[in-house]
């Protein structure tokens, strides 16, 4: 498997994680899942597409970048009705949606985090993980249980309902690759 830069810089820092226990298979497929194989990294080192939300205090790096979400269809809404309803739950100007099955797939921009190292953004993910999703942590050296858990607690990391099923599929392509 060939590997870009910013993989193989990634991979350099992945022992960071090891201090909070974490699987490097469970750290590396997140991060390659999020980062569409580190070729659509957000800003400097935002591997995993991590927002900064405007309620929040944030002195870090900023990235704004166009993103997706995914929300439900609510009933016999129409078309305009969901994109006031989207537009304001996310609190953007503009926002475009498309009908995908159950759910619409929003396209919106977003302000995400930055960090100006691999290292700092790993140790700041490891610690968000350990802070608001327990389930994941406590099942970081599983990394199927692990990618569950980022969506089965109180907050859910992702709006794809499709998430666990991706990141375990990415997850035994990497294993034997890596």
């Amino acid at each position: 498997m060939k590997l870009n830069d910013k993989a193989k810089d990634f991979l350099k820092c992945l022992p960071v994680s090891r201090e909070y226990g974490f699987a490097d298979l469970s750290v590396l497929t997140h991060a390659w899942h999020e980062s569409g194989g580190f070729v659509k990294i957000i800003g400097l080192n935002n591997y995993w597409g991590i927002k900064t939300p405007s309620q929040s205090v944030w002195n870090g790096l900023v990235a704004e970048v166009s993103t997706h979400e995914y929300e439900p269809m609510l009933g016999q809404e129409t078309n305009a009705q969901a994109l006031m309803r989207i537009i304001k739950k996310y609190g953007v100007n503009n926002a475009t949606i498309i009908a995908d099955g159950k759910h619409w797939k929003v396209f919106l921009p977003q302000k995400f985090r930055d960090w100006p190292t691999c290292e700092q953004a790993l140790l700041w993910y490891c610690d968000f993980i350990k802070r608001l999703y327990p389930l994941a942590f406590g099942n970081r050296m599983n990394p199927v249980k692990y990618f569950s858990g980022l969506v089965e607690g109180k907050l859910k990391y992702a709006t794809d309902p499709r998430y666990v099923k991706k990141l375990t599929e990415l997850y035994e392509y990497l294993r034997p690759a890596l």
